[in-house]
């Protein structure tokens, strides 16, 4: 297994996450989850969102199944774990009768198939079961890594990831079900995925509102931290120094981003005092 705790402790010495990274993994069979080690069942239904905060405030490693009626929320759907709705035996009035998810977030029910066949899913069946939990404890080896930071961290993150191989990163959201937008994006993709945390995760999970989440493969991981260990040596650290906006910004970004003025650059901050 990777020594994900070494790993671990470089990422944290680089961006310093408020809470711990996550691994997250699917399961082909549910047994599975009997060899993990420490994995802890809730008792009662659940948002998969919340599993995603006790995991990375409590340390937990939670382990879920539908069989075993654990998530309550359409990530199960996501997730491939339960069969997707049939559009068409859904009338219009019934769709605007009874309370649904969607009835909330979009209009009429042609705008609630549209969102639903916008969001990434694992193809149906093909997984029982799912593991969460952090990613020093090395009790599996994860399909996705799931970081949470501030909009100065992700942006050093982005940085440490086209630090070489460059390409241009692109994001999506869906709306309401951010966690598609980055787990699930990711474990599809195989590209990094930034989400905004939706509402019912910052009002029944304990998002802050300065949160954003990103997850990565374990290759883009490793990649990123090689990455902000080269930023690092330049200079270009978090937390990210900040100067004045008064000053001029030739020679005052030098001396507050790089350990030294680059050689033969004709001005310093006594030119300008």
């Amino acid at each position: 297994m990777t020594n994900w705790e070494e790993l671990v402790k470089d990422f944290q010495a680089l961006l310093r996450p408020r809470t711990h990274l996550l691994g997250w993994k699917l399961l082909e069979k549910k047994e599975e989850l009997e060899r993990i080690s420490g994995v802890h069942r809730l008792g009662h239904r659940y948002f998969f969102c919340q599993a995603l905060t006790i995991a990375r405030t409590r340390g937990w490693t939670i382990g879920a199944s539908p069989a075993k009626n654990d998530l309550w929320c359409p990530f199960t759907t996501y997730a491939g774990f339960m069969p997707s709705p049939d559009w068409d035996a859904i009338s219009d009035e019934d769709y605007n009768r009874c309370p649904r998810a969607d009835n909330y977030w979009v209009d009429t029910k042609e705008d609630a198939r549209k969102r639903f066949n916008a969001i990434p899913k694992v193809p149906e069946g093909k997984y029982e079961a799912m593991v969460i939990g952090p990613l020093y404890l090395q009790n599996f080896e994860p399909d996705v890594i799931l970081f949470y930071g501030t909009p100065a961290q992700m942006s050093l993150l982005v940085n440490g990831l086209q630090y070489t191989g460059y390409e241009r990163l692109q994001f999506y959201s869906v709306g309401e079900g951010a966690c598609t937008d980055s787990l699930i994006q990711c474990f599809i993709s195989r590209k990094p995925a930034l989400a905004i945390p939706c509402f019912a995760e910052r009002a029944l999970s304990g998002a802050a509102e300065d949160e954003l989440d990103m997850a990565l493969t374990p290759e883009s991981f490793i990649k990123a931290i090689d990455g902000l260990k080269a930023l690092f040596a330049h200079g270009l650290r978090y937390p990210i120094r900040q100067g004045n906006p008064m000053v001029s910004p030739g020679p005052a970004f030098f001396e507050l981003v790089y350990p030294h003025t680059p050689e033969g650059y004709p001005l310093t901050l006594a030119d300008i005092e």
